[in-house]
């Protein structure tokens, strides 16, 4: 290190000398705490030599990262810059470090996918691979408040899958679980993915779509569901190895449109009003 400066080694990267901390990407400075607690081990572990690596690196990456914002040159994120300092310096760095330093971003990867696949696995319904009810909450607090500020109208339409209960006590609960993902699957082939109509699993028999159109598009949604589920029923029918579903599946449902909600509009509201609209269509039948 005798050609670096002793006065950036100590440098402490939270004081960014240039630019805006704000322009920083979620995933730049997810990065550079990363790195911070990395050093900070280092330090507590006595290998200070390594730390001063570290900190350099990222001192020295932070500047070309705000230069390249400012020539609104955004090809290369903070962890590939520091990358590149250390492949420029690997004569003074030496190639042992760098082959440990290549394997902590490795594992630094690795965590980071862990975390995210964690993530995905939280709002997702295990039994049909649906987004869950959790992930229902999110969502339509996220539709509600773009409502309120673009008046941008949507639909929530509350499905429940007819006779379940007689299904598990005459077939067993794996039947059950089997129906359920089959009207999974019904209201995954029936949605518009691509235009941001959202399924979920609400819970127990009952599932939801999240629709970000009028009422007279989500009607046309709810009818390809029930059309589609006709569809199914009679391929089963017409099919000998069919799985479990040996008999006709049905559902009843419910919908309501935000712009017609009366009262506050609220994801509790919302869930109450559609709940007790799907209890009146079940009376009707």
């Amino acid at each position: 290190m005798s050609d670096l400066d002793r006065e950036k080694a100590v440098f402490q990267p939270d004081k960014i000398e240039q630019g805006d901390r704000s322009t920083l990407s979620q995933e730049n400075e997810g990065f550079r705490s990363t790195i911070l607690g990395i050093m900070q081990k280092l330090e507590d572990q006595g290998r200070t030599k390594e730390a001063d690596f570290f900190r350099i690196g990222l001192l020295a990456a932070l500047k070309q990262l705000w230069k390249n914002i400012q020539a609104e040159d955004h090809t290369k994120n903070l962890r590939e810059l520091w990358l590149d300092y250390y492949r420029q310096h690997q004569p003074e760095i030496g190639d042992e470090f760098l082959l440990g330093m290549t394997e902590i971003i490795k594992q630094l990867n690795e965590t980071e996918n862990r975390a995210v696949a964690a993530e995905a696995a939280a709002v997702r319904d295990v039994l049909t691979g649906l987004f869950n009810r959790r992930k229902f909450n999110q969502d339509l607090q996220v539709f509600i408040n773009r409502y309120e500020m673009e008046r941008k109208d949507f639909c929530l339409v509350l499905f429940d899958v007819d006779g379940l209960k007689t299904v598990n006590d005459t077939y067993g609960h794996p039947v059950g679980d089997d129906v359920l993902r089959y009207f999974a699957k019904v209201l995954t082939n029936s949605i518009r993915a691509d235009v941001g109509d959202l399924a979920y699993r609400w819970g127990g028999d009952e599932f939801t779509l999240l629709l970000p159109v009028n009422e007279t598009v989500a009607q046309t949604i709810v009818n390809r569901v029930f059309k589609n589920l006709e569809q199914l029923n009679r391929n089963t029918k017409n099919q000998r190895d069919t799985g479990s579903l040996m008999f006709d599946l049905s559902a009843s449902s419910g919908l309501i449109v935000a712009s017609k909600m009366i009262g506050e509009l609220t994801v509790r509201n919302m869930e109450k009003d559609v709940d007790k609209l799907l209890y009146r269509m079940k009376k009707r039948r």
